[in-house]
Order: structure tokens, then C-alpha cells, then sequence
């Protein structure tokens, strides 16, 4: 086996060694295609973002991934290449459910500006009140009602016990986030006939 020779610098103001090492960068590029933002809302365009942030492999989509960080510079990137603000991902949600699920404040208002359904129905994941609820997630409550969430929109969610009825207030985990509800008109006998 050959022996490895290294090289050493004894000039002044070194370390004294000259190896290469490698240098992670604070920003990291995404490669994406457009023709499959606009069918699935993943892409083939690179983009670099400044940050640390890596995006792994998994369920979601370049965009729900972007979502998950908090990453508004990306989401506007896929955005403008044609990726759907409120197509449901399955076990995901949609991007307003997954940045509730996430704890973005700052992600749900980017959402709802760009045109976000703030009452969308998915399957599995009720709306985005009914998540923020059950998550005790109050700010972002407070945001989706200023939004026009249906305060009362109550959705018959399948579960292995059969359908049950969830509505943001069935599903408020804190006093505090019931009487944020109670507050903005939520009834405690049952939701409006608007169901999935």
C-alpha cells in the first residue's frame, strides 16, 4: 500500500500545516425542475439560499419542506416557478397546515399573502384552526381568525374508533385557546354544516 505524503508550511504565520480540509458554507443550493413544480410541486432549477438549513428526502415536497423551515426565500422561489400553495400533501397537509404544525408565524402570514386557503379541508388534517387548536399554537390562531377562518367549520375526521366531529373548539388543548375561540364566535354545540 502506497504511503500518503503531506505538506507541511513553516512560513510564518500558519498553522504550520498546509492540508486541505474543506470548508462548509453557510448556504446550500436545491436542485429543483420546474416542469415537476408545476405537476407536484417538486422542481429542475437550482437555487442557493443563504442559511444553514439542509433540506432532506422525505414525505413532503420542495415547498412543504421550505414551509417546515420557516424558509420564506425558498417558498417564494418555488412559488414563482408554479408550485400550488394549497395542494394537500398526504400525511402532510397543506403548506398553511404544515407551518401551523411547524410554529411559523411569520411562514402563515407569507402563506396567506400569497393566497393561501385559510379554510382548506384536507384529509387527516382537518384545516389549519383545527391544527393550530389542538397544538395550543394561540398566535397562530389569532392570525388564521384575522384571516377569516370559519371559526365554527367542523370537519367528520376518520379514525380507527370511526368518524368523530373536530372543530377548533372540540379540539382546544388550554383554556387559553378555548377562550380565544369563545371569544371569536365559536359554539360549543357543534360545528356549522360545512363538512368534509
Amino acid at each position: 500500500m502506497p504511503k500518503t505524503r503531506h505538506s507541511y508550511s513553516k512560513s510564518p504565520g500558519t498553522l504550520g500545516h498546509s492540508f486541505f480540509i474543506g470548508i462548509c458554507l453557510a448556504t446550500f443550493a436545491l436542485t429543483i425542475t420546474t416542469d415537476h413544480v408545476r405537476a407536484n410541486h417538486t422542481a429542475p432549477t437550482t437555487h442557493t439560499v443563504s442559511g444553514s438549513q439542509t433540506i432532506t428526502p422525505g414525505d413532503g415536497t420542495p415547498l412543504t419542506r421550505a414551509v417546515a423551515l420557516g424558509n420564506t426565500e425558498l417558498a417564494a422561489a418555488l412559488l414563482a416557478q408554479g408550485a400550488d400553495i394549497n395542494q394537500p400533501v398526504p400525511l402532510e397537509g397543506s403548506a398553511l397546515i404544515v407551518a401551523t404544525k411547524s410554529d411559523h408565524p411569520a411562514m402563515i402570514g407569507f402563506l396567506l399573502a400569497k393566497g393561501a386557503e385559510v379554510n382548506q379541508v384536507v384529509a387527516g388534517d382537518e384545516t389549519a384552526l383545527i391544527t393550530a387548536s389542538r397544538l395550543d399554537r394561540v398566535s397562530i390562531a389569532r392570525q388564521l381568525i384575522a384571516a377569516g377562518a370559519d371559526i365554527n367549520l367542523g370537519v367528520n375526521a376518520e379514525t380507527t374508533g370511526g368518524k368523530v366531529w373536530r372543530t377548533p373548539l372540540n379540539q382546544a388543548n388550554s383554556q387559553t385557546m378555548r377562550a380565544l375561540l369563545i371569544d371569536a364566535g365559536a359554539r360549543e354545540d357543534g360545528p356549522t354544516l360545512r363538512y368534509r
